[in-house]
């Protein structure tokens, strides 16, 4: 009753749904159990049966990042540290002298 039946046959009967958690989840009181099929069935029905994908952007770093020791990896993180203490720095100093 995973998401493998949804792309099977594409549309899940609600009592299938209700089955799968009397089976599985049989310690829970049932009007819980059918109120999350009602929430789940719902749910898909809104989206037309499609399964959601994840779409995540790996961010790859380049050869250079990659091999740097800890030293200099240090020492980058300080320089990037210090401009953005910079950047803030000219941000609330302009709003002094704005007042």
């Amino acid at each position: 009753m995973r998401i493998g039946i949804i792309k099977e046959m594409g549309f899940v009967p609600y009592q299938l749904l209700e089955e799968f958690a009397y089976k599985n989840f049989y310690e829970h009181e049932k009007s819980t159990l059918r109120a999350k099929c009602r929430s789940i069935w719902d749910w898909y029905n809104s989206r037309d049966w499609t399964i959601p994908v994840n779409k995540r952007e790996r961010k790859t770093k380049n050869d250079e990042e990659l091999l740097m020791t800890r030293r200099e990896r240090a020492l980058s993180n300080s320089k990037i540290i210090k401009e953005q203490k910079k950047k803030n720095y000219f941000k609330y100093s302009n709003w002094y002298v704005c007042r």
